[in-house]
């Protein structure tokens, strides 16, 4: 009987795991790009500590559009596997400063990719084209296509010209998990798990 009942922990521990952020370092509290790889180590990326570069806790991601130097396309991004046909969300908090319209933008970006690592669909977020203070960017109830096994989940910097001083695109918080169902499924969910879980223990001996 013991057996059992810890069979039924495991199984509502499962569940509730299964919802966590799958992202490595997602707040860049190891004070570095842990998990993360760069486009390009000259891209003027930079996890920092400075006051107003984080949204929670003590470290975010910054990337500086300066007046000279930078690809015109800089990101950072995480390869996470995923299963075809189940839902995820993505998002991060982002803030701008000092943007010159027309010379920079940012914004979250997901590439499903199949099992040689091409390409099968895109989608991305709002573009964060002015200033902007903390807010959540991303969405929900992202669906991975038929033959998707793995997601790119980006964030992308795009320098469309050259700025009178530096803009400053900045990430932290990022989320990317499978969605949470909605109350009644989670609830019908959970609901066939406590009753599979008490027909395990009647069944004793």
């Amino acid at each position: 009987m013991k057996g059992r009942i810890i069979a039924v922990v495991v199984l509502l521990g499962i569940a509730g795991s299964a919802m966590g952020n799958l992202l490595t370092n997602p707040g860049f509290e190891d004070g570095d790009f842990t998990g993360w790889t760069l486009f390009s180590e000259s891209q003027n990326w930079r996890v920092t500590d400075w006051p107003g570069d984080q949204y929670s806790e003590d470290y975010g991601v910054v990337n500086d559009v300066l007046p000279s130097g930078g690809d015109e396309w800089r990101g950072i991004y995480q390869i996470i596997p995923v299963t075809a046909g189940v839902s995820y969300d993505y998002m991060a908090y982002q803030r701008a400063a000092n943007v010159e319209l027309d010379v920079s933008e940012s914004f979250l970006e997901l590439q499903w990719l199949n099992f040689e690592g091409g390409m099968i669909e895109q989608w991305q977020s709002t573009h964060v084209v002015a200033d902007q203070d903390w807010t959540l960017m991303g969405s929900q109830n992202l669906v991975a296509p038929v033959g998707a096994v793995s997601a790119s989940v980006r964030f992308i910097v795009h320098a469309m010209g050259t700025p009178e001083d530096t803009d400053w695109h900045v990430m932290d918080d990022a989320y990317f998990a499978e969605s949470i169902p909605e109350p009644t499924t989670a609830a019908l969910m959970l609901g066939g798990l406590l009753l599979f879980g008490a027909r395990l223990i009647r069944r004793k001996g």
